[in-house]
């Protein structure tokens, strides 16, 4: 997958991805389901522009809609977890299996600094649900710092979130360095 995914993006460099990593399941995402997948920036005291993010989904179940994503800040009370959304990335609903592009205006990423991919839906479970390609593999690829966390976060509503270290789900995060 590493290979393909590096030849769909216009611009920005590919500083994290595990898409190579044989998938191991995938978990469900609904309105009453929302993942965060938690990764940190490299260490570019001017930061990043996010350019997009891609996902490795699996074919979805019913007739789910409304599916989003967002980078959303690290709160650290009592521990980290996703606080604040700084920007919604635009691309399709991800209905089929495939690595599908989320991309990214005006996204500002500070350097050495945590955040979260937040994948959310508006249909209720009994609807239909997306599902995120998840690997047990910690193979992931990391460019000048940058990293992820082999464990994600799940919530109902987006306000309480629980964490789970069953896997890491399967993404790629493209950006361009900000200039010093």
């Amino acid at each position: 997958f590493l290979v393909s995914i590096m030849n769909v993006h216009s611009q920005g460099t590919t500083y994290l991805s595990n898409l190579g990593a044989t998938p191991s399941g995938s978990t469900a995402i609904s309105s009453a389901f929302w993942i965060a997948q938690p990764f940190y920036t490299g260490t570019n005291a001017a930061g990043y522009g996010l350019d997009s993010v891609h996902l490795l989904m699996n074919s979805a179940s019913g007739v789910p809609s409304g599916f989003a994503v967002s980078i959303y800040t690290t709160a650290l009370d009592p521990f980290p977890a996703p606080g604040s959304a700084i920007g919604t990335l635009s691309g399709s609903e991800p209905s089929a299996g495939g690595i599908f592009r989320y991309t990214a205006s005006g996204i500002t990423l500070a350097a050495s600094t945590g955040y979260f991919l937040v994948a959310t839906a508006t249909t209720p479970s009994a609807a239909g649900a997306f599902h995120w390609s998840a690997t047990g593999s910690s193979v992931i690829i990391a460019e000048q710092g940058w990293g992820s966390g082999s464990f994600y976060y799940g919530s109902a509503d987006g306000l309480s979130w629980q964490i789970s270290r069953d896997h890491i789900f399967q993404f790629a995060v493209n950006a361009t360095m900000i200039p010093e």
